[in-house]
């Protein structure tokens, strides 16, 4: 197995994340009528209204957390990327660090339990979406770092592109 350029990759990490973060968000927020969720209880206070501008730019902000993500994976390629279940790794450190773990009193970590007015059902309601978006994340960018074919590029261009004109066809029909 060949190793990415920094390059490469930085844009298999942004491009899956904006994609995986958008399909599981748009899945997620109408299976648990998140609209609904937030306008009700601890959570009201936390999160921002639907109609706001941020939840619309959202998706397309996340390609500085792609980036993010990118340069803190980048040094640890070799051990997480070239290893037959690495993907499992990155889930794992997914889920320790960036869900579970978090340094600051999130929804659904422990600090969140400890240190939020949230009940244990907003703590539990966001995790399955957390999960399975990081879950496809992991898996997708490890397969895809290790059978670099054409047509993923393609995919991840198309899905970008879209993501950023939802964003901007959102705001203007404001």
């Amino acid at each position: 197995m060949k190793k990415d350029s920094f390059g490469s990759f930085s844009w298999k990490v942004i491009s899956l994340h904006m994609i995986t973060y958008m399909i599981a968000g748009m899945i997620f927020s109408t299976f648990f009528s998140y609209e609904q969720l937030y306008k009700t209880g601890a959570l009201s206070k936390l999160m921002k209204d639907f109609s706001s501008p941020w939840i619309f730019t959202g998706p397309s902000l996340q390609l500085f957390r792609g980036f993010l993500f990118a340069l803190v994976l980048w040094p640890f390629y070799d051990f997480i990327f070239l290893k037959p279940k690495g993907w499992m790794l990155l889930w794992l450190l997914f889920i320790g660090f960036a869900i579970l773990g978090t340094a600051g009193p999130s929804p659904g970590s422990f600090e969140g339990v400890i240190y939020t007015q949230l009940s244990i059902k907003e703590h539990l309601i966001g995790l399955p979406e957390t999960l399975l978006q990081t879950l496809a994340f992991s898996y997708l960018l490890h397969y895809w770092c290790n059978h670099n074919k054409k047509y993923f590029t393609v995919i991840s261009v198309i899905g970008v592109v879209l993501i950023l004109l939802m964003s901007i066809a959102a705001l203007t029909a404001r």
